[in-house]
């Protein structure tokens, strides 16, 4: 069978079957992406603060339903936690 992508007559995106049989797709879940400064100006009472910052961030987005990410740069940017890793280390507070 083949499908179209289309809007159904509510307006909303929805694929179509070749038998004219409509679908709705879901919407998808807000995403959040927080960034945080590991450079060398990012030391002692800074950096604790980002840190504290984003799990407040990141729980509170958690909470919104928010699929969330965290990620680090200095002079390089890597992905560092996953959105269950963010609550597990919640968790430990």
């Amino acid at each position: 069978m083949r499908k179209l992508l289309t809007l159904d007559k509510t307006g909303r995106l929805a694929l179509r079957a070749a038998n004219g049989v409509e679908t709705e797709v879901g919407a998808s879940r807000a995403k959040a992406l927080l960034l945080i400064d590991t450079s060398g100006s990012m030391r002692e009472a800074k950096i604790e603060q980002a840190k504290s910052g984003a799990m407040d961030f990141a729980h509170s987005a958690i909470s919104r339903r928010y699929a969330t990410a965290l990620a680090i740069f200095a002079e390089r940017a890597a992905s560092r936690l996953c959105p269950d890793e963010v609550l597990l280390l919640r968790g430990r507070d």
